[in-house]
């Protein structure tokens, strides 16, 4: 087989996009709420819950942008074309990637398996049960191509979606 095709995890998609859409509805109440609150207390309760929906919407617009929802690999050109859902798709050569590991993604929940892959210009991506159907097809095809594994890593969020907004800063 030359060439392997994974699609997303569709349940994750679909319950992220809802709750952007609910969670942007009580957003905007709650904005439109704030100016005209009669009271001090009453001002200062949706001024708190009107931050707090706006992180979660940050969160939701960041995995969007930069979380993988499919990757498609091209064994003939040794391509992997990842697939975004918000975001133009990356086209990474097999020698641009310098190495991976193992990691786990906690949710609240669950706890999803996936794999960190370090690219050469010191980018990393993350590939993952939490977004992806099965990433495994992906760590073999690395394994089998001799790309150096490097064990477990723990996965940091914050460090993960730091390294894309860098980017904007110029």
């Amino acid at each position: 087989m030359a060439t392997i095709d994974i699609k997303s995890n569709r349940f994750q998609i679909i319950g992220k996009i809802i709750s952007f859409v609910f969670f942007l509805f009580v957003f905007a109440i709650f904005i439109l709420r704030f100016p005209t609150a009669k009271s001090m207390g009453l001002m200062f309760f949706a001024l708190i819950i009107s931050s707090f929906l706006f992180f979660v919407e940050s969160v939701f617009i960041l995995q969007f942008l930069f979380l993988p929802v499919g990757i498609f690999i091209d064994k003939s050109t040794q391509q992997l074309t990842i697939r975004f859902l918000c975001n133009k798709p990356k086209h990474i050569n097999l020698n641009a990637i310098e190495s991976f590991n193992s990691t786990k993604i906690l949710t609240k929940s669950t706890t999803y398996e996936g794999l960190i892959v370090h690219l050469t210009d010191k980018e990393i991506i993350l590939l993952s049960n939490f977004n992806l159907k099965d990433f495994k097809p992906v760590m073999t095809y690395l394994e089998d191509s001799k790309i150096p594994f490097n064990g477990n890593e723990k996965f940091r969020a914050l460090s993960y979606y730091r390294q894309y907004l860098g980017s904007f800063n110029g």
